[in-house]
């Protein structure tokens, strides 16, 4: 009886691991490609923030102030840049541990 309990203990363990492993590949490629391409609106988009690169008036340049929309859309950015790269080490994080999950799992068989 203990040894039918184990060896299905032990199947469910070997599924489960190796299918948060496979999810968490397909999030770091989504985040990963999510990430490059959020980049690139940022760099874009963070130009907004400081006066025109052709103006060369000091005047110019202490007075200004970027608009609002300029500010919260920035702001937005940032944040999603860093959630994505929250989900990228939370997936490998969990990558790790299913490995190691596994690894104890079939030290105890």
């Amino acid at each position: 009886m203990w040894t039918l309990y184990l060896s299905q203990a032990e199947k469910h363990d070997k599924e489960l691991a190796e299918s948060l492993k496979g999810d968490m590949e397909g999030i770091l490629v989504f985040t990963g490609l999510f990430s490059a391409a959020l980049a690139t609106f940022l760099v874009e988009s963070y130009q907004n923030l400081s006066p025109a690169a052709g103006d060369t008036s000091q005047q110019s340049a202490e007075n200004f102030t970027p608009s609002s929309s300029a500010v919260r859309v920035n702001v937005l950015w940032f944040l999603s840049l860093v959630l994505s790269l929250i989900c990228a080490l939370t997936a490998t994080l969990v990558q790790q541990w299913s490995r190691r999950y596994q690894q104890l799992t079939q030290r105890r068989s």
